[in-house]
Order: structure tokens, then C-alpha cells, then sequence
């Protein structure tokens, strides 16, 4: 459990982290993100609103970091798919400790106790993401491999250089995919 000080900071860090997460899209993305606030319309606002709600709910009562593991994912599967490096999808969790560094003040050595543990708790979270955006991009590379062994195979077979026989007897490489 964390102390008291940053308990009363809770909505200020996560209105701040927000922003910040925010902020690390384009002018007009993050234009739209801030403004529009129907689920359906703007599925990655939302999932930013709600996902980094659980995150800091779960930090701050001191939770089970393994129950993150499904925010997490669901924030860095976005991440993974747009146009962002590894570090730059994973930030947003470097920031929050920066953002929690800022609105905190440490009185006593139970606080930098405290302090320290809640900050140990963000790093394995950013491990944790590592690991979820390495095996986003992994599928994402298996699929685009699929995509071009099906090509490949779609034009040979259209250009007559595979026999109708072996797609048949159920050996073509489209099929083994």
C-alpha cells in the first residue's frame, strides 16, 4: 500500500497519464482522442480510459501485479500495431513514474520505502509489456509471412507453374501455412 499523500493524488496522476499517453500520438489523433468519447467511435480512447483506470486502481491498492497482465495487454496490443518503436509503445509506463515522482512528496524513509516498491511495481509492469509487444509483433510478422506464402502460391498456380495434382493431394504450400 502506498501512503497516504499519493492516495489523494490518484485521479490527478491518472488525468496526467492520460494526457501524456495522449500525447505521444499525432496532433489530430490526439485531438480525436482527448474529444471523442464514444466507445464505438473511438475504440483506442476508450481502451486508453479504462485500462489505465485499472492499472493505477490496482498500483495504488497495492493488487496483484499478474492481474494487469489483461490491461496491459490490451493497451499494447494498440500500441503494437501502429507506428510506434518498442520503447516508444512501452513509455507510457516510464512516464507514469515520472508523473507519480512529480505529484509525491517523501517525508520519511517509509515513504521512500514505499515509493520504491510502487516504482519496482511499474518496472515489472514495463518488462511485462516488453514481453507482450515482442509477442504482438511476432504474430504480426507470422501473419504477413502467411499472407505472402498465399501470394506466392495464388501466382504461381494463376501463371499454370503448379500442377492442379499437387493441390490436390493436398501438398500445397498454401495449405501447410
Amino acid at each position: 500500500m502506498i501512503g497516504d499523500s499519493l492516495l489523494k493524488k490518484k485521479e490527478t496522476v491518472l488525468d496526467k497519464w492520460r494526457k501524456a499517453i495522449i500525447a505521444s500520438y499525432s496532433p489530430d489523433a490526439s485531438l480525436f482522442l482527448r474529444n471523442q468519447k464514444n466507445q464505438f467511435a473511438n475504440p483506442v480512447g476508450f481502451t486508453i480510459e479504462k485500462e489505465t483506470a485499472e492499472i493505477v486502481q490496482t498500483l495504488f491498492d497495492g493488487g496483484d501485479i499478474e492481474t494487469l497482465a489483461i490491461s496491459l495487454d490490451r493497451l499494447i496490443r494498440i500500441r503494437s500495431v501502429q507506428d510506434f518503436t518498442p520503447s516508444q509503445a512501452t513509455l507510457f509506463l516510464f512516464q507514469l513514474k515520472r508523473i507519480i515522482r512529480e505529484e509525491t512528496t517523501v517525508e520519511s524513509a517509509e515513504d521512500y520505502q514505499k515509493m520504491a516498491a510502487l516504482e519496482e511495481r511499474i518496472d515489472s509492469l514495463a518488462l511485462l509489456a516488453f514481453d507482450i509487444y515482442s509477442r504482438c509483433r511476432e504474430q504480426i510478422y507470422d501473419l504477413r509471412l502467411k499472407e505472402i506464402k498465399a501470394r506466392a502460391f495464388r501466382i504461381m498456380k494463376d501463371s499454370d507453374l503448379i500442377s492442379l495434382d499437387i493441390k490436390q493431394e493436398g501438398n500445397s504450400p498454401h495449405e501447410n501455412t
